[in-house]
Order: structure tokens, then sequence, then C-alpha cells
């Protein structure tokens, strides 16, 4: 397993959180609209129930959220086969298009908020993330 200093964790999140925030930004998405076509996109249909619970948000504002994606093309609903009561949720070809576009603009993003970052904050960064496995 691979060891990960606890003083770098803050800079890592920080700087991933900071990408991801201007992402959704630029692609006019909440934060919540962002991790949600996100998380539908990586599936081939997503449980609202089983979204609801990972965002943690309340029944209310998770409508919210998927009316305002339905809206924009991004994802549609759709009843489970094996349970009408239950509804799915599902990305478009416009959604997953967007999704796609964002993970390809994700580096550059990265790369230009860490120009703000100093030198020693750089190698410590660069130190840190070379123990990632899956970067190696």
């Amino acid at each position: 397993m691979t060891h990960i200093p606890l003083h770098a964790i803050p800079h890592l999140v920080t700087y991933w959180t900071l990408a991801k925030l201007s992402l959704a930004q630029l692609n006019k998405l909440t934060p919540y609209q962002f991790m949600a076509l996100g998380l539908v996109t990586t599936q081939k249909s997503m449980a609202f129930k089983e979204l609801r619970q990972i965002l943690a948000l309340p029944m209310s504002s998770f409508t919210f959220l998927v009316d305002g994606l339905e809206k924009r093309g991004l994802v549609k609903r759709k009843r489970a086969v094996h349970d009408r009561r239950q509804w799915l949720l599902k990305s478009t070809p416009d959604g997953r298009k967007l999704a796609s576009e964002m993970r390809e603009k994700e580096p550059a993003i990265l790369q230009s908020l860490l120009s703000l970052a100093s030198p020693d904050e750089k190698a410590s960064l660069a130190e840190t993330l070379s123990r990632l496995p899956f970067l190696q």
C-alpha cells in the first residue's frame, strides 16, 4: 500500500476540488449537477435513490437538480423495468459528450491552478503524486 503523507492531502484535495469546481462553472453546472452528471455517465443507468443518497440531498433538492440536467438534455428519466415504482437516470449522448469534454479539459485546468503553487508546494505535490501506483 502506498503511503501518502497527511500534510500533502490538503494540497491535493484543494487543487483537485478547485479544478472540478472550475469545470462545473465553465459549463454552467452547479457542483451537485457536475457530480451527478459524472456519476450517471459512468453507469448504464443509475437509480434515483442511489444517486440521491450518494449526493446526500433531500428529495426536493434532488428533484430540482435532475430537472435542471433534464432541461439541458444531459440526462433522461425512465422507469425501471423490474420495478415500475423506481426511477432511473440515464445520460444522453449530449450528457456523455459534455462529461467527456470536461474530462479532457481537466488536466489543463489543474495545470493552470498548479501554476499558482509555490515551488515548494509543487515539489511536495510531485513527490506525493509519484507515490501513487496508478500514475507510475
